[in-house]
């Protein structure tokens, strides 16, 4: 870095100080510099970018921010020795730029905080863009349209966009629904103390295989490659509870995360309609008042 410096300072040493020419020629050559600078610059942010995706797994636009700092840094840096080509002292500079960086810092640091989340965000990959997370601190979920420097944006059921900082989703609680194929779909059904429990759980075991051979024959027809909504293996009816005034059973099976929602609709819907064909009431609040005359 000293022998650049040095070099820059003989270019300008070598004219004579005091005339127009010579300040025109100093401007000319600080010019040619900084463009030639700029393209050592550009060549090492490309390669650097380069070398980082190749090798890692990092998202595009934490090596982008990555990169632009490195070229904010160098500028400054090739800036500098220019400035001191010309006799410039850069000391009192660098206290300026070191003031101003310094209130910068003070005045931007919650923002500054939600960069770093970001970039930990990116780096890490907790999730990715299409997941479907919570977060404990808000509350908030959905699932992740975009993953931003400062901001996180989820995408509700009912086509909401929530903003959150990332700050935030970097130092709380965080549940991925998505980080795994399937996902398990637990249904509860009240049903009132005296019914076939049995027979119960036999309408609800063939509500979900019906609804699996119906989506399959449905992929058949459209020509489309079928997928197996439910894990095999893994759907189970069972007593979950014995309630105060009803029997809870529990379905409990795992299904395609992408098909998740769309199935818990509709099994629910189904197996309430099956229930009805069955004779199989469901269990609601209810009270029974006796009178004794």
């Amino acid at each position: 870095m000293k022998d650049i410096e040095q070099a820059l300072s003989g270019v300008f040493k070598h004219a004579a100080a005091g005339n127009t020419a010579v300040l025109i020629f100093r401007i000319i050559v600080a010019l040619i510099l900084l463009w030639i600078f700029s393209r050592i610059i550009e060549t090492v942010c490309r390669r650097i970018t380069k070398k980082i995706c190749a090798k890692t797994d990092v998202d595009p636009g934490a090596v982008s921010f990555i990169a632009t700092i490195i070229r904010i840094v160098l500028y400054m840096i090739a800036i500098l020795m220019i400035l001191n080509g010309f006799g410039v002292k850069t000391s009192s500079l660098l206290t300026l730029l070191g003031s101003i960086g310094l209130a910068v810092v003070l005045g931007l640091k919650d923002n500054l905080s939600n960069v770093a989340s970001g970039i930990i965000i990116m780096i890490l990959k907790p999730f990715k863009v299409g997941d479907h997370i919570s977060e404990a601190s808000t509350h908030s979920e959905g699932t992740v349209t975009d993953i931003g420097l400062f901001f996180t944006k989820l995408k509700t059921l009912d086509e909401k966009t929530i903003i959150v900082p990332n700050q935030i989703l970097s130092s709380t609680s965080v549940t991925n629904h998505t980080a795994q194929e399937y996902r398990t779909l637990d249904l509860h059904y009240a049903v009132p103390y005296g019914t076939d429990i049995d027979r119960a759980k036999d309408v609800i075991r063939s509500t979900i295989l019906a609804d699996q051979q119906d989506q399959a024959e449905k992929a058949d027809e459209n020509r489309e490659q079928h997928e197996q909504i439910f894990d095999p293996g893994s759907i189970h009816i069972f007593v979950y509870e014995l309630g105060d005034s009803a029997v809870i059973l529990c379905s409990r099976s795992r299904v395609l995360n992408e098909k998740y929602w769309p199935t818990r609709f509709r099994i629910l819907e189904d197996v309430y309609n099956n229930f009805k064909k069955a004779g199989i009431e469901f269990a609601y609040p209810h009270m029974d008042v006796h009178i004794d005359s």
